[in-house]
């Protein structure tokens, strides 16, 4: 039976990354108490593999310094789950970049053997978790989502220098 044949375990995947999404909302906002504002938008539609549903959109808007900071705001859009891997994607968008995030799973990774060591062939992978996919196509590279990467990754979406985001 494939996982198109078995609507309970479609479900469940669904659910898991609806709860993966809400996790990494919950951090987002911890990572910005006190620096950022956030909203969110309900109803966002996603259609993939697992079917159509909906979810909510994190706006987050960092409290701003000075006049001078112009509007850096950056929305958190539920992409859905990839068809062959089954990975959760979100996409950030700002005024200045949008980038990819992607729920990677030690489960699902793909390894390959170097030098007579089995490895994932997604390199920077350290455990399960968001992670920020950036580079050029065949280049690209990752890394995992932490606080530093997240402020990091706000910089690069709005612009901002590091003086004027934490």
């Amino acid at each position: 039976m494939t996982l198109t044949e078995d609507p309970q375990k479609l479900l469940e995947l669904r659910q898991s990354y609806l709860t993966q999404v809400d996790q990494l909302y919950q951090q987002i906002q911890k990572w910005g108490t006190g620096k950022m504002e956030f909203a969110f938008t309900d109803n966002y539609p996603i259609d993939d593999k697992t079917g159509e549903y909906q979810a909510q959109v994190l706006t987050a808007n960092p409290i701003k310094q000075s006049q001078a900071v112009s509007n850096g705001t950056v929305d958190f859009w539920p992409w859905g789950i990839t068809f062959l891997t089954e990975e959760g994607i979100l996409k950030s968008h700002g005024a200045f970049d949008e980038e990819e995030l992607v729920y990677m799973q030690t489960d699902k990774l793909t390894y390959t053997e170097r030098n007579g060591q089995v490895i994932p062939l997604d390199e920077g992978f350290e455990q399960d978790g968001w992670y920020w996919m950036f580079g050029k196509l065949g280049e690209t590279k990752m890394r995992r989502l932490t606080e530093p990467v997240f402020w990091e990754l706000m910089r690069k979406c709005t612009g901002y220098s590091t003086e004027e985001l934490p």
